[in-house]
Formats: C-alpha cells, structure tokens, sequence
C-alpha cells in the first residue's frame, strides 16, 4: 500500500536523531509543548498512568528504553492528546 500524501516528509528522520521540524527532535517537540503549556512531567505521567521514567525517556528521545515501538508511539500521541 502507499502512504498518503505527505506522509513520507513526516517520516524522514536524520542519523542524530532530528526530526525535519526546525532541527528540533521528536522529544524535544514534546518538552517544548509540555512545558509551554504549563504542564509538569509528574503531573502528566500522574495523567497518563504511565512511570515517570517512561516519559522523561521519551522527552530524551532514548528510543533503546522501550522494547515496544507500538507503545513508545502510542505514548507519545497520548502526550499529545493530554
């Protein structure tokens, strides 16, 4: 199956680790959103019923501390949302 129209661009990803969003990474986006909105990681891993350790992972974009990329994905998106 093919992706939709400009999937692929979202996709792309450089050796660091970057997104194409300004050079800044996944993580880092989320942080900055986080934080922007006055959100604390304790307040939102309390929301989201997930280990602290799991979201400042995420944040740190060290993708080798989840052995499921389905959740880590699922995690972030719910980052999102919340």
């Amino acid at each position: 199956m093919s992706e939709p129209v400009g999937m692929a661009a979202a996709d792309e990803v450089t050796a660091d680790g970057a997104g194409m969003a300004g050079g800044a990474s996944a993580g880092a986006m989320l942080r900055q959103l986080r934080e922007s909105a006055g959100v604390s990681i304790e307040a939102l891993a309390g929301t989201l019923k997930v280990p602290l350790a799991r979201l400042q992972s995420l944040e740190a974009d060290q993708h080798d501390a989840f052995t499921d990329l389905v959740f880590m994905r699922a995690l972030a998106s719910s980052v999102c949302r919340a």
